[in-house]
């Protein structure tokens, strides 16, 4: 039998893939690993009354939208979907109540880890069944499959259940503990593979931090119950949950470990836009809007080839009075990128995109309250591509503005500035990498944020009518760049003060604001590094680094 090479190899070789073993080795092997009867190891339901819902006095929200999930088009919201944002992931173990109506968030329900004994059928209000999980046969695999030599699997506890996954932690005899990430629908092989094949691209080729894979499992009928990752349990606190408490300071450190992570994948240099294969070399782009058919056949070539990807007359997902103006949206982009044909920002080579940089994906640990947390683990990798820099090279939406804290705004506006120096300060002064930083964030605009935010996603038939239009009344308006804010969240959204009170423009300001048919404005470069700007957490040095909208 297949399993019986898998037991006697153990895993040291690497991660365990059990997708090549016929669902019947894996019902008998569970079984015949530990000597019990294979009708003991069938789905079983067992009572629901033992989990419970955990209420976390310390761990609070406002009653308004997630930051989040606010990524307006002139301040309405836009829904993110699952957990807040488009995915979920494993490294989660708080819940968030509302402090005005004490009501769990309807889009995070986490569960109070719940020992094993208590049923994975689980009661959700208006959500699909829960899963029904083989527990026993899930400790017997991992008792063999794992790496190290932890002991028995003892103990499977109920971390939390998003719209596509539920996680569970899994606890051995000498305290170890890891990850179950259970796929609560079906995925595309295709999709999986490139999430894993992610992880251990950056692994290899950054110093950002990811959880390590220990065994895969993409048969989503063996006995277990459903498709699985068993991945490493990370140091962690969501970024979500403490990110409002924090000072200024440590906003500031905070926004100093992201640079350095957006700049990472930014430096990486692949040759097309798509989506890592299995193999580790790019493959077709898989995109989460686009759930069971890879966008073509090849990496695409060119950003406008990505672009023009998402207008396809003939998608019978889009509503028709949308596509009839799939024409014009066209023309209006090539008139755009005939513009920019030398636009490093625009062109290749390209960089990794993370496709949900959110801080619900971001992990911190607190090593004393002194200092700024630091970031234990950036998660949730799944749609995971390559993209141009423009794309890449954003500002964290836990910096932008948005209507219902307008007490953040002064705020903001420092860490913004602070994000964008601490990318520049990555190259050296003068050098056309540093510039080119520069030029990415001054030309931020509404023809290429906007088509980012709106038209790379399905929308309802009406909603998606309105979308197109307000994407083509936005290009086409008179006062295009200074009307038509390239971030949502804020209605009323103006431009940094600071760029409008620029002392000087500096030679390469001048080079840089005519590149391109968008919103660039004068500002000067500043020569004060992070650590200044964290002193006391005042503006850097009155320079408008941050400088384009918010």
């Amino acid at each position: 039998m297949e399993l019986e090479k898998y037991l006697e190899q153990g895993v040291d070789g690497g991660v365990v893939d059990l997708r090549c073993l016929p669902e019947d080795d894996l019902a008998e092997g569970a079984c015949a690993a530990q000597n019990f009867d294979e009708d003991d190891v069938g789905m079983t339901s067992l009572s629901e009354e033992s989990v419970t819902e955990k209420e976390s006095p310390t761990a609070s929200a406002s009653s308004a939208p997630d930051h989040e999930s606010y990524r307006a088009v002139g301040g309405s919201e836009e829904a993110t979907g699952d957990d807040g944002g488009k995915k979920d992931e494993a490294e989660d173990s708080s819940e968030v109540t509302n402090d005005e109506n004490d009501e769990t968030e309807d889009d995070e329900s986490i569960l109070e880890d719940s020992h094993s004994n208590a049923s994975s059928v689980d009661s959700w209000s208006n959500e699909a069944p829960p899963l029904d999980l083989n527990y026993e046969a899930l400790k017997h695999l991992v008792d063999h499959f794992l790496p190290g030599s932890h002991g028995a699997c003892i103990d499977i506890t109920t971390m939390r259940r998003g719209e596509f996954h539920e996680i569970r932690v899994l606890h051995f005899a000498d305290g170890w503990s890891c990850i179950a990430r259970f796929t609560r629908e079906y995925e595309m092989l295709e999709k999986t593979q490139s999430e894993l094949a992610t992880i251990e691209y950056v692994r290899k080729n950054t110093t950002i931090p990811v959880p390590e894979i220990y065994l895969v499992n993409h048969n989503e009928n063996h006995v277990v119950g459903a498709a699985f990752v068993i991945m490493e349990r990370m140091e962690d606190e969501q970024l979500r949950f403490v990110w409002h408490d924090l000072s200024l300071e440590h906003k500031l450190g905070l926004v100093s470990q992201l640079a350095d992570i957006v700049g990472q994948l930014a430096d990486q240099k692949l040759d097309g836009i798509g989506s890592l294969k299995a193999d580790g070399t790019l493959g077709p782009l898989y995109q989460q809007h686009y759930d069971y058919k890879p966008m073509s056949d090849q990496p695409f070539t060119s950003t406008i080839d990505w672009f023009f990807a998402f207008l396809d007359d003939d998608d019978p997902e889009r509503a028709e009075a949308a596509r009839k103006l799939f024409p014009e949206i066209r023309d209006e982009l090539r008139s755009f990128f005939e513009k920019n044909t030398d636009n490093p920002n625009l062109n290749a080579p390209y960089g990794l995109l993370h496709d949900d940089f959110q801080y619900q994906n971001m992990l911190v640990v607190r090593d004393d309250k002194t200092s700024a947390p630091r970031i234990s683990a950036i998660i949730d990798w799944d749609y995971c591509q390559t993209a141009p820099l423009e794309a890449i090279r954003e500002y964290p939406v836990l910096i932008t503005d948005i209507d219902y804290r307008e007490e953040e705004y002064a705020d903001n506006k420092v860490l913004r500035k602070h994000f964008v120096a601490s990318l520049m300060q990555r190259f050296p002064e003068d050098s056309p990498e540093r510039k080119q930083v520069k030029r990415c964030f001054r030309e931020k605009c509404w023809t290429l944020n906007i088509f980012h935010r709106i038209l790379m996603r399905r929308w309802d038939d009406d909603c998606e009518v309105d979308m197109v239009g307000t994407w083509l009344s936005g290009v086409r308006g008179p006062d295009e760049y200074d009307c038509r804010a390239p971030y949502g969240g804020r209605s009323n959204w103006v431009m940094d003060s600071d760029l409008e009170d620029s002392d000087a423009e500096s030679e390469d300001d001048e080079e840089t604001s005519g590149g391109s048919d968008t919103d660039s404005e004068a500002d000067s470069e500043s020569d004060e590094g992070p650590d200044d700007e964290s002193e006391g957490g005042s503006e850097v040095g009155g320079s408008s680094e941050g400088g384009s909208k918010a």
